[in-house]
């Protein structure tokens, strides 16, 4: 069963999308650097996951954000970084499409640093 399409006014956070590109400094090394793919609305749902980590169940901030069916962000998705409001999320795995005509995403991510 889809999940039921949100309206215009439901995305009511804006957020911005970042990749992570490699960049030659002055003297010839390369370092990793963020590169902004523009802000987007999207409506987030926060909830609480765990993960076993060597044994032990630790509580991991966990998000889901849906959004305009963007191919740029779909195409990349799993290699990018949400800034929210100063929290940076990662996107754990591809893209989910919301509806079958293709004009809603979802995004399942992890607070950064706390995978």
């Amino acid at each position: 069963m889809a999940d039921k399409l949100l309206g215009t006014g439901d995305f009511n956070r804006r957020v911005e999308f970042f990749e992570k590109t490699y960049v030659k400094n002055a003297s010839g090394e390369s370092i990793k650097t963020d590169v902004s793919l523009g802000n987007r609305y999207v409506n987030r749902i926060d909830g609480v996951g765990s993960q076993d980590d060597d044994g032990q169940l630790l509580a991991v901030a966990v998000a889901t954000f849906t959004m305009w069916y963007d191919p740029i962000i779909a195409i990349k998705a799993s290699q990018l970084i949400i800034n929210d409001g100063g929290i940076e999320w990662e996107i754990a795995g591809p893209f989910q499409m919301v509806d079958s005509k293709g004009r809603q995403m979802k995004l399942k991510c992890v607070a950064r640093g706390e995978s």
